[in-house]
């Protein structure tokens, strides 16, 4: 509606006679604690200004022996996000398949100490509150690939960075970061592309040929931290494969090369120089792809012509010649 309207209202005298509600934590019931930690700091969020206490038993406010820091004033903040208290609970359980519980009551109008009247008088918690911590293992990296020797080629020139984490709070569930270094050289973390779980992965890529030191980093939600280093020799190949052998065994073409291949060829009736690609639609593809033995039916009258390519799209750049002939 395009015109203007008033809300009158007033604030009721009448005594609070309503005891404070929590309506949240931080960190949630039942979450862990750091590795070898036996206290943690937490915060709660209440609908009104409170003074707020907590002990392992369950017993009405005044008896309980440990005290929070709470907003205890009326603020425009807190009127709109919620009263904050925060403390220390200690004497978290050390063993991993207990929690430890503590009971929590808050008391309201903090104002009215040492002035209540028959009326006007502070309302504790009527009923604990149960607030949970747990312990954690320890943060663990299990897996960083790759590591050693890594070879790369001229068009299969990008890896992918693996790490895994397993333990902490959350079975293995971390943030991590990584970066690589060699010769001294400076670089600085970042997170992994694919992280929050318990694998993380980054692909890699242009990195020049050299010997990296892998540094991986991990953090999880109960604060445990963990740091690895893994070392990397990255190679690139740029060398085709060599044929070792070409030879003629009853009737089978047979072509050994130095390293897992495919071969091609062309049969032509005279030399007309090396004049096909591996791409070549002409071509015709041997038998033994990505092996160091390669076969073709041998057809006598022909000159062959033959080329290969390694996994890394490394291709000669002459042809080897097979002519019967010449046997």
């Amino acid at each position: 509606n395009l015109a203007p309207y008033t809300i009158n209202f007033e604030v009721m005298q009448t005594p609070d006679q309503v005891p404070p509600v929590i309506t949240s934590f931080n960190p949630a019931s039942g979450s862990p604690i750091k590795f070898k930690t036996s206290e943690k700091v937490i915060s709660f969020k209440l609908n009104e200004p409170v003074e707020c206490r907590w002990s392992f038993g369950d017993q009405d406010y005044s008896l309980m022996e440990n005290n929070f820091s709470c907003d205890t004033t009326v603020t425009n903040y807190s009127v709109i996000n919620g009263y904050s208290c925060n403390g220390i609970l200690t004497g978290v359980t050390q063993n991993i398949s207990e929690t430890t519980s503590y009971y929590i009551r808050c008391k309201d109008q903090p104002w009215l100490e040492g002035n209540e009247t028959d009326i006007y008088q502070r309302n504790p918690s009527p009923t604990s509150s149960i607030y949970n911590l747990r312990p954690s293992q320890q943060l663990l990296i299990t897996e960083i690939t790759p590591n050693g020797d890594l070879l790369l080629g001229r068009t299969v020139n990008n890896f992918t960075l693996t790490a895994k984490t397993s333990g902490g709070g959350f079975a293995g569930k971390a943030q991590c970061s990584w970066k690589l270094s060699y010769q001294n050289s400076s670089s600085v973390y970042a997170y992994f592309a694919s992280t929050n779980s318990s694998t993380h992965t980054q692909i890699i890529t242009n990195k020049t040929a050299a010997v990296y030191d892998i540094n991986v980093k991990c953090t999880d939600e109960a604060l445990n931290e963990v740091n690895q280093t893994a070392s990397l020799n990255l190679m690139y190949d740029s060398s085709p494969p060599i044929i070792s052998r070409i030879f003629n065994s009853k009737n089978t073409l047979k072509v050994f090369t130095d390293e897992p291949a495919i071969c091609k060829f062309m049969q032509v009736a005279s030399p007309l120089g090396c004049l096909f690609s591996i791409l070549d639609p002409n071509s015709t593809l041997m038998y033994g792809t990505n092996s160091l033995e390669h076969t073709t039916p041998f057809k006598k009258g022909f000159l062959y012509l033959i080329k290969c390519q390694d996994y890394y799209q490394n291709e000669n750049t002459i042809c080897n010649f097979y002519d019967y002939k010449l046997v």
